[in-house]
């Protein structure tokens, strides 16, 4: 069977994507495992391919094993313990209890795909690639390394550190996967098969193609403001919000600047379900109304694609303020529009942004300096509009068709592309 898009022959082209047992899917919650393994699935079938997900039975989803689509996707649900998407749990006992449910799934998931004839399997966990290389030793593991523990290439003892222990799982698999060339240097020089090793960076899950599903911008849900500065993201500590609300103090209370807006698109305390997240938000919300910034400050939750689309083509700049950040899709989504980021620099803020060309690079934490260069689009937003330009400029061939080939041609070619 010829699969289109890539000109390569497979005896049968079934993709098996596997959580870690502690991903959601469908990808209601929007996080980066979620949507790579939901994007990846519709590309894959308009591709030629029969996509399949197995991931974990969840209380708050369905306690029946078994097969049922979601979000257009089929799902094979595996009863491997309830357990909640993302929970930050800190106990050892709780963590010791998380990996043995964890590795209980993964087990489960290799005894189901036995019984299936596939061409590949991927997976986005390390100890999952290496048990499930074990249980199925006939069968291309591809393991894609999503891991947002890597600060920036600046800061890089951690990942020396983590590699070193991980490299003896991930060179069980036949492809390795990163995100980007610093993923695949820290990998190679942590001890992973050079040969193994391929760079395919993210797709991007909202473009300016979308506005056109939403043409009357009167009629839009959301009353924006002539001039705002946009958050996309989860509202949690990793991506520094608290940080964010520190800078818009700075701007209002301090330089007496009260033309500017907020807007925070992304869910609030829907992903993590744990005590600390609460008190994070709370945290958040007590800084707001103790420093009287609510008419400066908007949280819209989640929204739409289309709506994001408007937000993002209307917006002066996106700022990412985030303790770690392993890619960033949003920033990709805002040098479509034409926008500059204002992010800090973890990792793919470094990889993306050109520090003054396509946008500012500012130290974690340094709510001061964030507020400094967002004063500087507004007082000059000439600058934002020509540092936009330069950075939709850069921007071609990210979309996730594009991404869904490559992971193709190499399944197909038993071949990777290495990066050193």
């Amino acid at each position: 069977m010829n699969m289109a898009g890539t000109g390569h022959r497979m005896r049968r082209p079934i993709i098996i994507q596997v959580s870690n047992g502690s991903v959601r899917i469908p990808s209601a919650n929007s996080g980066g495992v979620e949507l790579t393994i939901a994007n990846l699935c519709q590309e894959y079938r308009k591709l030629g391919c029969h996509p399949l997900v197995i991931d974990n039975c969840y209380v708050e989803l369905s306690d029946q094993e078994g097969l049922s689509p979601e979000d257009g996707i089929d799902v094979l649900r595996v009863r491997s313990g309830n357990q909640r998407s993302i929970s930050a749990g800190t106990s050892l006992v709780y963590k010791l209890l998380r990996l043995l449910g964890r590795s209980k799934f993964m087990i489960k998931s290799a005894i189901r795909i036995r019984t299936i004839r596939v061409d590949a399997v991927q997976v986005y966990d390390a100890l999952a690639a290496a048990l499930l290389s074990f249980f199925l030793p006939k069968t291309k593991i591809v393991y894609t390394h999503v891991s947002s523990y890597w600060p920036s290439p600046s800061n890089n003892r951690l990942p020396r550190i983590l590699t070193r222990i991980l490299s003896p799982l991930i060179n069980t698999c036949s492809i390795v996967v990163v995100q980007n060339r610093f993923a695949a240097s820290s990998l190679i020089a942590g001890g992973v098969d050079t040969a193994k090793v391929s760079v395919i960076t993210p797709g991007l899950n909202v473009t300016p193609s979308q506005l056109f599903k939403y043409p009357h911008i009167e009629n839009f849900r959301i009353n924006l403001p002539k001039l705002y500065v946009l958050f996309v993201g989860r509202i949690n500590h990793e991506k520094g919000v608290d940080v964010l609300l520190e800078s818009i103090n700075f701007i209002v209370n301090r330089k007496n600047r009260k033309n500017i807006m907020f807007l925070f698109a992304g869910p609030i305390g829907e992903f993590e379900k744990d005590g600390k997240t609460d008190s994070y938000l709370d945290a958040l919300t007590d800084f707001v109304k103790a420093n009287g910034l609510g008419h400066f400050v908007r949280f819209l939750g989640r929204v739409a694609s289309n709506e994001l689309a408007v937000l993002y083509d209307n917006c002066l700049c996106l700022v990412l303020p985030s303790r770690r950040e392993t890619f960033g899709h949003v920033i990709g989504e805002a040098f479509l529009f034409s926008k500059p980021v204002i992010a800090t620099r973890t990792l793919g803020a470094e990889m993306q942004i050109k520090d003054g060309e396509t946008g500012f690079l500012v130290g974690i934490g340094e709510a001061t300096t964030i507020a400094d260069r967002i004063l500087q689009f507004v007082d000059n937003p000439e600058l934002a509009v020509a540092m936009g330009r330069l950075a939709n400029a850069r921007m071609e061939g990210k979309g996730w068709d594009k991404v869904a080939s490559k992971y193709l041609d190499l399944i197909a070619n038993e071949k990777t592309r290495p990066v050193i």
